[in-house]
């Protein structure tokens, strides 16, 4: 019985030793995952403006163009006042839209850019999010499995011990002096 008897000691001990390891790993699982936060990433076009530099410029010569048309009516008197002033105030009004147009095109570029970098940045936030977690969890998991694991062994080794006691009914350790 005493080489089983030391066996079975062993092995309880051993079960006991990754049960309580495991028990630790799964528990430091539960606090990383308890402790987890969110990553926050930002858009990098979340600040991009529209350029109105060469709105403004346009702006400028469309001035100029209005002031010299009008210095060119008031020269040619009446009539060319009465009838031109309309067509440079249609041209104008027409100009004035097109570089309206323009600005709009470029805020509608810049929004679509914000929407891109948005869906790039919730796309690797969940990837990332994902791989941590699945990480997390399977640590949880080899703890559990370990803690499992060590019960099985602990209980094995009360089988191997019973089954040496069921072999020596007397529990008496055996005089091997003639070995």
């Amino acid at each position: 019985m005493g080489a089983a008897a030391i066996g079975a000691g062993v092995g309880a001990l051993g079960g006991v030793v990754q049960m309580i390891s495991g028990a630790s790993q799964a528990n430091r699982a539960r606090k990383a995952l308890d402790a987890y936060t969110r990553q926050n990433l930002t858009n990098k076009y979340e600040d991009l403006q529209v350029s109105t530099l060469g709105a403004d410029l346009q702006k400028e010569q469309l001035a100029q163009s209005t002031a010299t048309g009008v210095d060119v009516l008031r020269s040619s008197g009446d009539r060319a006042i009465a009838g031109g002033l309309y067509k440079i105030i249609g041209q104008g009004s027409l100009e004035t839209r097109r570089i309206g147009a323009e600005l709009d095109q470029q805020q509608k570029q810049n929004d679509i850019l914000r929407a891109q970098d948005e869906v790039r940045i919730q796309t690797m936030m969940e990837r990332r999010e994902e791989q941590d977690l699945a990480g997390i969890g399977q640590q949880l998991n080899v703890g559990q499995q370990n803690v499992q694991r060590g019960l099985g062994t602990i209980a094995q080794a009360g089988m191997t011990f019973a089954n040496a006691m069921g072999n020596n009914p007397s529990g008496e350790i055996p005089n091997n002096s003639h070995l």
